[in-house]
C-alpha cells in the first residue's frame, strides 16, 4: 500500500492543513507532471496522495489503513450518536424531493409544473437550511480532529483506533448527506 502522508512528505496524523497539502501537491506536481518530463506514474500517485490527504473521510481511511491494519474501516453500520438526530430528516426531506421530481416528470402541462412550486420552494428552504446545518456540524467535527490530533501529537492516545473510527463514521455520513442534499438542490432547480 503506498504510504501518501511519505509521499507529500507529510507526518500520520488526523489533522494535515488542506491549504499546505495542495501547495504540496501543486509543487511536487508540477516537478512529476509528464508535460515537464516528470512520470506519468508518479503524477498519478501525487493525484491519489492528495485526494486521499485531503479530505477528512479519506485521510482518516487511510491513517487507520496504515497505522491500525488490525482494524476494520467500513462505513459505518449505525449513525454516529452526534448525527443520529439527523437521520430521520434528512432522509425524510430527500424521499420527499425524489417524491416531487417524479410529479414535476410526470406533469403534462406548464399549469401542472406551476402548481408545484410551492411545494418545491419549500423543499428548496428546508435543504438549503438542513445543508447549513451540516455544514455547521462539519466545522464542528473539523475543530474536534484539530483537538484530538493535538492530543496524537503529544503521544497516541489509547483509544485512538476507536476515536478515528468515530471521526470517520462521521465525516462518512456529514459528506454523504451533503452531496446528497446538494444533488437534489441541483436536480431541482432544473
Amino acid at each position: 500500500m503506498t504510504d501518501h502522508f511519505a509521499l507529500l512528505g507529510e507526518a500520520r496524523r488526523p489533522w494535515l492543513d488542506p491549504e499546505r497539502v495542495r501547495d504540496t501537491f501543486h509543487r511536487l506536481g508540477r516537478e512529476q507532471h509528464p508535460d515537464a518530463a516528470g512520470d506519468g506514474d508518479g503524477f498519478a500517485r501525487l493525484n491519489q496522495a492528495q485526494a486521499a490527504l485531503g479530505d477528512p473521510k479519506a485521510r482518516l481511511r487511510h491513517l487507520l489503513e496504515l497505522e491500525y491494519p488490525e482494524v476494520r474501516v467500513a462505513g459505518p453500520a449505525v449513525v454516529p450518536p452526534a448525527l443520529a438526530d439527523l437521520f430521520a430528516p434528512v432522509l425524510t426531506l430527500l424521499r420527499d424531493v425524489d417524491a416531487l421530481l417524479a410529479k414535476k416528470a410526470a406533469a403534462s402541462s406548464s399549469l401542472a409544473r406551476a402548481l408545484l412550486a410551492r411545494q418545491e420552494f419549500a423543499l428548496r428552504e428546508a435543504a438549503e437550511t438542513l445543508l447549513a446545518r451540516l455544514d455547521t456540524l462539519h466545522a464542528d467535527a473539523l475543530g474536534e480532529l484539530r483537538a484530538f490530533d493535538a492530543a496524537w501529537e503529544r503521544g497516541r492516545p489509547a483509544d485512538a483506533a476507536a476515536r478515528l473510527l468515530e471521526f470517520h463514521g462521521r465525516f462518512a455520513y456529514l459528506s454523504r448527506w451533503t452531496e446528497q442534499l446538494r444533488e437534489r438542490l441541483f436536480l431541482l432547480g432544473m
